[in-house]
């Protein structure tokens, strides 16, 4: 029986914009760097974080913190990758240990479908994967997914862009089995149909979900598909494939450069991708391509411009059985706000954690064994991936003297995970028990959600906290 009770306040419209900023979700830029250049280079460090600069700086309006990073082995194709490569690349994870950034790792050889040649055998591929796993472990809290990598131009995996040929299964298996399984890392493929490669072995199966890297939102226009990849196209299978398992790993996502979706007269609807995202339940997605790839000044022949001027309404989430939070159209004395599709998909990638109330099962008194329980829903389109959470205890000081890490954000899907079509929201709970401190003074206890670099989230509630420590209760005695 529960002794203390608590509910909590909601955020309400533009209040809810501050949580874009959380680690491990939202829009995330791209990356292209050479290990050999900055290894030849006077300052590898600074090399690097100028490489950096070029693609982050133009998205600090979104508050990145993903970067999906092509990390370019041509020099070392047909030969180990020597000492100075694998230091550069710890300087690499140090840089991004440095600025809080997560990422998207993708090993690449050939930087052009025009130039093929540059591409990696199996053999030296087997081999540099062997090199790299220890490196990888050792960053393992820098790394939001591995991606793709390895194979055909810009290391997408496209077959046609693969010289010489390599065996697609055996390069899965070594990148599944030397570098995600072991550092308990998620990867990322291009399509459901190299996914299927491990349908026999679930354990790595298990851990793989999507980089879509040619995104057109769902619909059926005749062009507007990569590979047949398209609710009606002819991987119309992969589709509901990942329709089917979405919520169960982090899908990512990003557009065709915008100068070739402007010829096509290809620009997409925002209220598709809202659709594909939605059910493909992703975790994040480029703002670079079809946005921050233009300049400024041409900011307005950008797909994502038009995003920001097509507005979307509950109504029409409502039709389409899209999960929201009902405070989103609302200010804080319930009068009706406008947002447009940009905003909706800025918000609603990854998880959007909004806590209901707070229990414990007996007063809070020196000593005591008090089980604690939160309840809590997410609103975003998956759930907190790589994200860990619990209750700690914060003195005068506001130092934690006691946490204890509980609940799996992992499984806090904002709705039936076997059915992307259901829109009731599900609620969650977080439950453990912490022992109250026996020394007199004043005290908060608290409930945490953190990523693997210590980085904690924002909920979407007005309530007071303490360096991302949500404060469900002061005491003192």
């Amino acid at each position: 029986m529960s002794i203390v009770t608590e509910k909590f306040v909601p955020r309400y419209g533009k209040q809810i914009d501050d949580l874009v900023g959380n680690p491990d979700r939202g829009f995330r830029t791209e990356t292209v760097w050479y290990v050999d250049k900055a290894a030849e280079s006077e300052n590898p460090k600074k090399y690097i974080e100028d490489k950096l600069d070029i693609y982050c700086l133009p998205c600090k309006d979104e508050k990145i913190r993903l970067d999906m990073i092509y990390t370019y082995l041509t020099a070392y194709r047909d030969r180990d990758l020597p000492k100075e490569a694998l230091e550069v690349l710890q300087i690499f994870f140090n840089v991004l240990r440095e600025r809080k950034m997560k990422i998207m790792l993708r090993f690449a050889y050939c930087d052009s479908f025009l130039a093929l040649e540059t591409g990696a055998g199996e053999a030296n591929i087997a081999r540099h994967i062997q090199q790299l796993r220890q490196l990888v472990a050792r960053n393992a809290d820098v790394i939001h997914t591995l991606q793709s990598g390895f194979v055909g131009a810009y290391g997408e995996w496209a077959p046609c862009y693969q010289m010489p040929p390599v065996n697609y299964y055996n390069v899965l298996w070594r990148i599944l089995h030397e570098l995600v399984f072991p550092s308990g890392l998620y990867y990322q493929l291009r399509l459901p149909t190299y996914k299927n490669y491990m349908n026999d072995y679930k354990p790595y199966y298990d851990r793989i979900g999507i980089d879509s890297c040619a995104f057109f939102g769902e619909q059926t226009r005749e062009g507007w598909e990569s590979e047949g990849f398209q609710v009606n196209g002819e991987l119309k299978e992969d589709w509901e494939q990942l329709t089917r398992e979405a919520a169960y790993t982090p899908q990512d996502g990003e557009l065709f450069v915008n100068v070739n979706l402007v010829e096509t007269k290809r620009m997409v609807d925002g209220k598709e991708a809202i659709l594909e995202m939605a059910h493909h339940r992703f975790t994040s997605f480029s703002c670079w391509h079809g946005y921050k790839e233009i300049s400024a000044e041409q900011e307005n022949t950008t797909v994502m411009y038009g995003w920001k001027q097509e507005e979307i309404t509950a109504e029409w989430l409502k039709k389409n059985k899209i999960v929201y939070n009902p405070n989103y159209f609302k200010d804080d004395k319930g009068n009706s706000i406008k947002r447009n599709t940009f905003e909706f998909i800025r918000d609603h990638l990854g998880y959007q954690i909004v806590l209901q109330n707070f229990s414990a099962d007996k007063e809070i008194s020196p000593g005591a064994e008090v089980n604690i329980k939160v309840e809590l829903k997410n609103y975003g389109f998956s759930a907190a991936f790589n994200m860990h959470c619990g209750f700690a205890i914060l003195d005068s000081d506001n130092k934690v003297i006691k946490s204890i890490e509980t609940g799996n954000p992992e499984t806090w899907y904002s709705h039936d995970p076997q059915n992307a079509f259901d829109d009731n929201v599900l609620i969650h709970k977080v439950e453990g028990k912490l022992e109250m401190p026996v020394a007199r003074g004043e005290y908060s206890l608290c409930f945490y959600l953190k990523n693997s670099m210590n980085e904690l989230a924002k909920v979407g509630n007005e309530i007071e906290e303490y360096n991302g420590y949500v404060i469900l209760r002061h005491f003192k005695y």
